[in-house]
């Protein structure tokens, strides 16, 4: 499906379904865990192979969200095709942006952060 995703520094990821003309926020004031009211997403990105966006947060974690929803499985509403993975990792300082890539075969995220940028392998996410 076609999506646009987005963060626009709240606690939550904007999602809007353009396939199917739909809008909610993945929130992380609804997940289970101790987060911060102060704690907002500042960049997000969105990985078609593993089907995994990654949010990195101002005070310093990397949360993430996997896509659940398959065409022959039943219809799940909005916010139930994205399923919150925890507990988030931790990098520290402000997190200013994270984008996916592969290396050596591997899916990889970069995050840019206050102490510069850093790199999460699968086994670390």
């Amino acid at each position: 499906g076609s999506a646009l995703i987005g963060a626009t520094r709240e606690n939550c990821v904007r999602v809007w379904d353009l396939e199917n003309d739909e809008f909610y926020v993945l929130s992380l004031a609804k997940e289970k865990g101790q987060f911060s009211k102060s704690d907002v997403i500042t960049s997000v990105a969105y990985d078609k192979h593993s089907k995994l966006v990654a949010g990195a947060s101002r005070n310093g974690f990397v949360y993430m969200w996997r896509l659940i929803s398959s065409p022959d499985g039943p219809k799940l509403e909005c916010e139930e095709k994205w399923k919150f993975t925890s507990p988030p990792t931790e990098l520290g300082g402000e997190l200013d942006a994270v984008c996916w890539g592969l290396a050596q075969g591997r899916t990889i995220l970069a995050v840019q952060g206050d102490d510069g940028v850093s790199i999460l392998s699968e086994h670390m996410m």
